[in-house]
C-alpha cells in the first residue's frame, strides 16, 4: 500500500471510531476537493480501515463489522477504495442513487468484501483501481451508477455477486463476474434498470455462471446505447429471463454466449422477452437455443439501416416453440436489409419451428440459412423471406444426406416433407449446400413458392419422384445430376450443375431419363471432363474446363459454350442456324449426324476447330436407324476467324452419303475438308485450304490461296485455282488406269505435284497415238513405254480414240520403265494456265 502519515496519540483517539454493530458514516462533503482513499489500515485481519485525505493523512478510522458503511461525497472529489478485510454483512455505500449531489466525480475500486449490498454512485466513472486480475468487489448485491462509464478505464471491474444492476449514460459498462447472477428483479433496487446505458456506450458483461434477466424497472432487463455482449461461462451457465418483460435491447449489436442454454419466453405463459438490436445479433449456445411465448428476436430493428443479421449457433438444438405462447419469432426487422438469419445446430441437432406464425423465421433481402441435421416445421409455422431474399435448408454435419419429399423424420438424413417446404416462402428455396452429402428427391414435390434449388456439395443429386415448381428448378452436385425414368419434372427453367463444386478428379454428368415439361434448360460443367446432356427445349450449356462432351441432339435452340479444354458437342440431326457453339480455348469439335442442307451459313460457330460429319451407319452416338445421310454445306465468311482453320471431316461417310461443301465465301480463314466414300464436291475459299476427297470420284476446288489437294481413290477432278497449289498423292493407285485424276487449270509456273517417290524428269512428249477406255491400259503402255524410263515422266496427247486430243502425264512409280496399271501414275491436264512442256519440273 502507499506510505502515508499516521495520526497518533490524542488525534488518533479522537478519530478512531470503534463501533461493532451500527452504521458508519464517512462524510467527505464538508471537506475540500481531491482524491480520498478508503483502505485497510495496514494490519491484515484486524478489521480496521482508514480514510485518507488527498495528502495521505488519516482523517478517519473505522472498525468492521458494522451494519452499514456509508460515504458521502460531493462534486470535485474522487474516491479510491481498497478494503482488504471483510466487512462481513455490512452494506457498503459510496454516493447515492437518488441524491446526485452526494456523489464523487470518480470512484476507483480495488477491493471490498461483504455479503451485504455494495452501492457505488459517481458523477462520471467507476473504474478498477489498478490493472490486476483479482476480484474487486465481493458482495451479495451490487449497484453501480456512473454517467460516463463503468469499468471502462482499463480492465473490466471484477466482481463476485449474486445480483447486479448498473447504469451509465455514456461510456459503457465492462464487468466480469464470478457466480450465477441475476440482473435486477424483485431483490434489486427500483432506482436502476438492470444493465443500462443511455445515449451511447457498450455493455460487456462476462460471467462465470448463469445470467438471469429479471429487472422490470426499465422497458428492458438490459439496454445498451451501443453494443451489448453477455457471456455466461460454465457447463450449466444459461442466459435466460424469468419476468414478462423485454429482455434485451441494443442500439448496436448484441452478442450472447453461454456454456449451456439461451432461453427466452420459456418461464411463464405468453412472456414477452424480446431481444432487439439496431445492428446484428450473434448467439452461441453450448447446448440449446430456445425462444417461446410472445418473445421476438430481431436485428436491424430500429430503423438504422444497419443491415445487421441474426446468427445463432447451438451445440444441440434450436427451438422456436409454442409451449408457452404462440408468437415467438427470430428474424431481421428491416425488409430491405441485407442482414441474413443463419441458424446452425449441433451434430445431430434439430431446428424446431412450432411457433404459430408463418414468419416464425423471417428476413428480408439477406435471406435465411438453416444448418441443422433435423428440421421440423409445424403446419402453423414457417419461414418468410421478403424483398427477393432466399432461404437455404441444409444439414449441420459434414456429408449429411438429404431426403426431400420424405414423410418420415429419420436420424440418418435430413428429411423434409413436401408440406414442410410449402411453409417456406422465399424467392429461392435451396435445400442442401457445400457440405451436403447425397441429395435425393424421394417423394413428389409441388413447390409453388417461386424457385427451388437442390444441392449436394459432396455427392450426387438424384431425382426419384415428380417435381413441380413454377419458375426455376436448380439441381447442383459435386458429382452427377440424375433424373430417374419414373419421374416427371415440370418447371420453367431447369438448371443443372455437375461437378460443382469440383471436389474430385473425375468429371460429372447429368442424365434426364424421365419426362420433362420445361421452357428452357441451363446446364453447367466444371473444370474436369464432364458429360452434359441437353433437353428438347432451348438449352444453354456452359461446359467449363476439361475435355467435355455435350449431347445436344434432342432439338431446341441450343447455345453451347465449351470454354477451356478440348470439347465436343453432338447435335445429331438437330443443328440449325438458331443453334450456337462457342468452343472456347482448346480443340473443339461440332458433331453432326443427319441430313443437312446448310445454305449460306454453317450456323453460329465460334472458336470451333472441327465439324465432324457422321455416317448413318455409325452407332457410337446412339443413332441406330441405319439411315443414309447426305450433307450440303455452304459457309459464310464469318464461320472461320481470321487466320484460323476449320476442319470439316466426313471421312466415315459411306458410298451413298455425299458431302457437298462450298467454302468460297471465306476470305480470311482456311479449311481442311475431308470427304468420305461417296462422290463428294469440295470447294475451298480464299485461304490456303487442304481438301481431301478420300473414296469416290470427288471434285476438289481449292479456290484462291496456296491450296493442298488430295483425291485419294477414285477418278477425282482437282482444281487448284489461283495460287501456288500442291496436288498430293500417297500411292500410284490413287490416280491410275481409267480412274485417273483430272487436274484442271494446273499452273506450271507455281503448282506442283507431290508424289511419294522422286521423278527423274521428263523423257518424252508423245503427240500422237490411239487411246480408248475399253483397252485403256494396253493402249497407253504401247504409246508411252518406248519413251518411259525408270522413275521418269512422259507427256502423251492421243490423236484418236475416246481420249482424242486430251493431255496425259504418265509417271513410272515402280521404277521398271514401263507403264503398269495401278503401279504407275496417270494424270490428265485440262486447261492448264499455260502450256505444259516436257522440260519443266512439276513433280516433287
Amino acid at each position: 500500500m502507499r506510505p502515508a502519515p499516521v495520526a497518533t496519540g490524542a488525534v488518533a483517539e479522537r478519530l478512531l471510531e470503534r463501533v461493532s454493530s451500527m452504521a458508519i458514516t464517512i462524510d467527505l462533503s464538508t471537506l475540500g476537493g481531491g482524491t480520498y482513499t478508503i483502505e485497510d489500515d495496514g494490519t491484515p485481519g484486524n478489521g480496521t480501515s482508514v480514510v485518507r485525505d488527498p495528502l495521505g493523512n488519516i482523517i478517519q478510522t473505522f472498525m468492521h463489522p458494522a451494519d452499514q458503511v456509508r460515504v458521502i461525497s460531493k462534486l470535485g472529489q474522487n474516491i479510491n477504495i481498497n478494503i482488504t478485510d471483510s466487512l462481513t454483512t455490512a452494506d457498503f455505500i459510496v454516493g447515492s442513487l437518488t441524491v446526485p449531489s452526494e456523489n464523487p466525480d470518480i470512484i476507483q475500486i480495488g477491493g471490498v468484501l461483504t455479503s451485504g449490498v455494495v452501492t457505488l454512485a459517481a458523477r462520471l466513472q467507476i473504474n478498477e483501481w489498478g490493472s490486476d486480475g483479482a476480484t474487486d468487489i465481493v458482495a451479495g448485491k451490487l449497484y453501480l451508477d456512473a454517467a460516463t462509464g463503468i469499468g471502462v478505464g482499463g480492465n473490466a471491474i471484477e466482481t463476485q455477486v449474486s445480483l447486479l444492476e448498473a447504469e451509465s449514460i455514456t461510456g459503457g459498462i465492462r464487468l466480469s463476474n464470478i457466480n450465477d447472477v441475476t440482473l435486477g428483479g424483485g431483490g434489486g433496487t427500483s432506482d436502476l434498470r438492470g444493465l443500462w446505458t443511455g445515449s451511447s456506450g457498450d455493455i460487456v458483461f462476462t460471467n462465470q455462471g448463469a445470467i438471469l434477466l429479471s429487472d422490470q424497472d426499465g422497458v428492458e432487463s438490459a439496454r445498451s446505447g451501443g453494443n451489448m455482449t453477455l457471456i455466461a461461462i460454465g457447463a450449466a451457465a444459461d442466459i435466460s429471463s424469468n419476468v414478462n418483460r423485454d429482455a434485451l435491447l441494443a442500439v448496436g449489436n448484441i452478442a450472447l454466449s453461454t456454456g449451456r442454454d439461451v432461453l427466452f419466453g420459456t418461464v411463464g405463459a405468453d412472456f414477452d422477452n424480446d431481444v432487439r438490436a439496431g445492428g446484428s445479433i450473434n448467439i452461441t449456445a453450448g447446448r440449446d437455443f430456445h425462444i417461446d411465448g410472445f418473445s421476438d428476436m430481431a436485428s436491424d430493428d430500429q430503423g438504422l439501416a444497419s443491415n445487421g443479421g441474426v446468427t445463432i449457433t447451438a451445440g444441440r438444438d434450436i427451438l422456436i416453440e409454442d409451449d408457452n405462447g404462440v408468437d415467438a419469432s427470430v428474424g431481421v426487422s428491416a425488409v430491405a436489409s441485407t442482414g441474413a438469419v443463419v441458424l446452425t445446430s449441433g451434430a445431430g441437432g434439430t431446428l424446431s419451428l412450432a411457433a404459430n406464425s408463418s414468419s416464425a423465421l423471417f428476413a428480408g433481402a439477406g435471406g435465411v440459412v438453416v444448418n441443422a441435421d433435423r428440421i421440423l416445421i409445424e403446419n402453423d409455422s414457417g419461414i418468410n423471406v421478403s424483398s427477393g431474399g432466399s432461404a437455404r435448408l441444409t444439414g449441420a454435419s459434414f456429408g449429411r444426406a438429404i431426403d426431400i419429399g420424405s414423410a418420415t423424420d429419420g436420424v440418418t438424413a435430413l428429411e423434409l416433407s413436401d408440406a414442410e417446404l410449402d411453409r417456406v416462402v422465399a424467392s429461392t428455396l435451396t435445400i442442401g449446400g457445400a457440405n451436403s452429402g447425397l441429395a435425393r428427391v424421394v417423394g413428389a414435390l409441388t413447390h409453388t413458392n417461386n424457385n427451388l434449388a437442390i444441392e449436394s456439395g459432396l455427392d450426387n443429386v438424384l431425382v426419384q419422384a415428380d417435381i413441380t415448381t413454377p419458375q426455376t428448378l436448380t439441381l447442383r452436385a459435386a458429382g452427377d445430376v440424375t433424373q430417374s425414368a419414373a419421374s416427371f419434372i415440370t418447371t420453367g427453367t431447369l438448371r443443372a450443375y455437375v461437378d460443382t463444386p469440383d471436389t474430385d478428379g473425375p468429371g460429372g454428368t447429368n442424365s434426364f431419363l424421365g419426362a420433362l415439361a420445361l421452357t428452357a434448360a441451363d446446364i453447367w460443367g466444371n473444370a474436369d471432363a464432364d458429360t452434359l446432356n441437353g433437353t428438347a427445349v432451348g438449352d444453354t450449356v456452359m461446359a467449363g474446363g476439361g475435355a467435355d462432351f455435350v449431347w445436344a441432339q434432342l432439338g431446341g435452340n441450343d447455345g453451347v459454350w465449351g470454354e477451356a479444354g478440348d470439347d465436343r458437342a453432338y447435335f445429331g440431326a438437330a443443328w440449325t442456324l438458331a443453334d450456337s457453339f462457342d468452343g472456347g480455348s482448346g480443340t473443339d469439335v461440332l458433331i453432326l449426324q443427319g441430313n443437312y442442307n446448310l445454305a449460306g451459313d454453317l450456323g453460329v460457330i465460334t472458336a470451333i476447330e472441327k465439324i465432324r460429319l457422321i455416317s448413318g451407319s455409325q452407332i457410337e452416338f446412339g443413332d441406330l436407324a441405319g439411315n443414309t445421310y447426305t450433307y450440303s454445306m455452304t459457309s459464310h465468311d464469318n464461320d472461320v476467324a481470321a487466320g484460323q482453320r476449320l476442319v470439316v471431316e466426313g471421312i466415315t461417310l459411306g458410298a451413298s452419303e455425299v458431302l457437298f461443301f462450298d467454302g468460297t465465301a471465306e476470305t480470311d480463314g482456311y479449311f481442311q475438308v475431308l470427304g468420305g466414300a461417296a462422290n463428294d464436291i469440295l470447294f475451298g475459299g480464299a485461304g490456303d485450304d487442304h481438301l481431301l476427297g478420300y473414296g469416290g470420284n470427288d471434285v476438289l476446288n481449292g479456290g484462291n490461296g496456296a491450296d493442298r489437294l488430295r483425291g485419294f481413290a477414285g477418278a477425282d477432278t482437282l482444281t487448284g485455282g489461283a495460287g501456288n497449289d500442291l496436288f498430293v498423292y500417297g500411292a500410284a493407285n490413287e490416280s491410275s488406269s481409267t480412274l485417273f485424276d483430272t487436274l484442271i487449270g494446273f499452273d506450271p509456273s507455281g503448282d506442283m505435284i507431290d508424289l511419294p517417290g522422286a521423278v527423274t524428269g521428263w523423257t518424252g512428249n508423245i503427240t500422237s497415238g490411239h487411246l480408248t477406255s475399253s483397252n485403256f491400259d494396253t493402249l497407253l503402255a504401247a504409246a508411252v513405254n518406248a519413251a518411259l524410263q525408270p522413275n521418269s515422266a512422259v507427256l502423251f496427247t492421243p490423236t484418236s480414240g475416246d481420249y482424242n486430243g486430251r493431255m496425259f502425264a504418265v509417271v513410272d512409280a515402280n521404277g521398271d520403265g514401263n507403264y503398269t496399271a495401278n503401279a504407275d501414275f496417270v494424270f490428265e491436264f485440262v486447261s492448264p494456265a499455260s502450256a505444259l512442256n516436257a522440260s519443266s519440273a512439276y513433280f516433287i
